[in-house]
């Protein structure tokens, strides 16, 4: 096996057969390179290349990356990137490529992107927390400050420069319907809590009420704190019917 490694100068390189001796071609310089600085160069390489093909702004995980390498060698190769500016670190195993605006400079990921990447590391499950989700539905016109989610996992902030998302650990229960149309009723529901529930509220989320909704609800129901479940379900029959 030939391996090439440029050295940074034009026409000037490093030939290696066989993991054993390198030799400059005009220099006659020798030089020994181990497995391990073959294997680092390669998943450098490799890392750098798979990072290209990322769109600016999307979150990448690195754990995604570990077919190129082991652990350290990837999360050393995505250090490099960062200090030259390809990456920016968005939290813990997650990066992106930042998008450049001509004017403002840096663009902030999108939060959407950002609790997508937590979503997948940790493996927890996250919906729009309660105030967010009371103005989305229609029982509030205060809009909520900052960016608040729910989530079965341990309370935790994400901060990136200016940028904070600060995600609520709640009962699980509360996400029973984590990632469908639904799961706004039971924030909503959970942040009002059950004296907070009023007539007028109950009409105005039976009114949002659509199949995608009900669909998701149904399902549900035995996972969701009793008293949300005695609530909705005479919503979800009076809608099917």
């Amino acid at each position: 096996m030939v391996v090439i490694i440029p050295t940074g100068c034009q026409h000037h390189f490093y030939v290696l057969e066989s993991h054993e001796l390198v030799y400059h071609k005009w220099c006659q310089k020798k030089v020994l390179f181990t497995d391990r600085m073959v294997q680092k160069t390669s998943t450098q390489q490799q890392v750098a290349a798979r990072v290209e093909r990322f769109p600016c702004g999307q979150a990448i995980l690195a754990r995604d990356l570990l077919g190129f390498g082991s652990r350290d060698a990837v999360d050393q190769a995505l250090v490099r990137l960062v200090r030259r500016g390809v990456l920016v670190r968005v939290g813990r195993g997650v990066y992106a490529r930042p998008e450049i605006h001509p004017v403002l400079g840096e663009v902030p990921l999108p939060v959407e992107e950002i609790v997508r990447a937590y979503r997948e590391r940790s493996g927890a499950k996250v919906q729009i927390a309660g105030a967010a989700a009371v103005n989305l539905l229609g029982l509030s016109t205060q809009v909520p400050v900052g960016t608040h989610f729910y989530t079965d996992g341990p309370t935790h902030r994400i901060t990136r420069g200016k940028q904070v998302i600060y995600l609520q650990h709640v009962n699980p229960k509360v996400l029973a319907c984590a990632g469908t149309a639904a799961a706004p009723f039971l924030s909503c529901l959970y942040f009002l809590g059950r004296d907070g529930v009023t007539s007028e509220a109950i009409f105005k989320l039976a009114d949002r009420f659509t199949p995608e909704v009900r669909e998701a609800l149904t399902p549900a129901l035995p996972q969701m704190i009793g008293w949300m479940r005695e609530l909705l379900t005479p919503l979800i029959a009076e809608k099917t019917e």
